[in-house]
C-alpha cells in the first residue's frame, strides 16, 4: 500500500514539475533554449524533493569509509574473553544533511580490561520527504541502504577465537 502511495505522489509531483517548467519557459522563442531551459527547471524541481538524501547519501559514505572499519589489537586478541561495552548515549553525525547515527562497539579483555576490537555501525534516517509521507516505520532513505557496517563485522570472533560473554 505504501508503494502505491509513494508512486501516486512521484507521479503527481512529475506531473507538477512539467506544467511549472512549461509554464516558465513559454515566452522563451528559441526552440533550443526553451528545450534546455525546460529541462533544466523539471530536473531542479523534480529532484528538490530529494536534495537532502542526495548529500545525505554521500556524506553517508564518507562517514560509512571513516567509521565502519574493525581494529583489533592483533598482538593481545588470541584466545580472549571479552565483553561488550554499552553504548553510553547515542551519537549524531554533526554537519549532516541527514540524522546520521554513530554507534561504537567495543569489547574489552576482562581480566586486563584493554579494548581489543572497536568497530562503529552506522544508521542514517531518511530526509523530509520520506518523513512527511509516513509511510516507512522507520523513516529509512529512499534513495539508498540506511546501515553502514564493517564487511565481515563479526569474523574476528572466530579468526581470534574471541569469546563474548555478554
Amino acid at each position: 500500500m505504501s508503494g502505491i502511495l509513494l508512486i501516486a505522489v512521484l507521479v503527481t509531483w512529475l506531473l507538477i514539475c512539467r506544467a511549472i517548467s512549461k509554464k516558465l519557459t513559454r515566452n522563451i522563442k528559441s526552440q533550443t533554449r526553451q528545450t534546455t531551459s525546460k529541462l533544466a527547471i523539471f530536473s531542479i524541481l523534480f529532484l528538490a524533493p530529494f536534495s537532502d538524501e542526495l548529500i545525505g547519501a554521500f556524506q553517508f559514505s564518507s562517514l560509512c569509509d571513516k567509521y565502519a572499519v574493525v581494529e583489533i589489537d592483533e598482538q593481545n586478541a588470541k584466545n580472549r574473553t571479552v565483553i561488550v561495552e554499552p553504548r553510553s548515549s547515542d551519537t549524531y553525525a554533526e554537519g549532516t544533511a541527514l540524522k546520521i547515527r554513530i554507534d561504537p562497539y567495543v569489547y574489552r579483555d576482562i581480566e586486563t580490561n584493554k579494548v581489543i576490537v572497536r568497530y562503529h555501525i552506522l544508521q542514517a534516517k531518511g530526509g523530509w520527504f520520506i518523513r512527511l509521507l509516513g509511510i516507512s516505520e522507520t523513516n529509512a532513505p529512499l534513495l539508498f541502504n540506511p546501515a553502514c557496517e564493517p564487511e565481515n563485522v563479526y569474523g574476528f570472533k572466530k579468526t581470534f577465537n574471541i569469546k563474548v560473554v555478554n
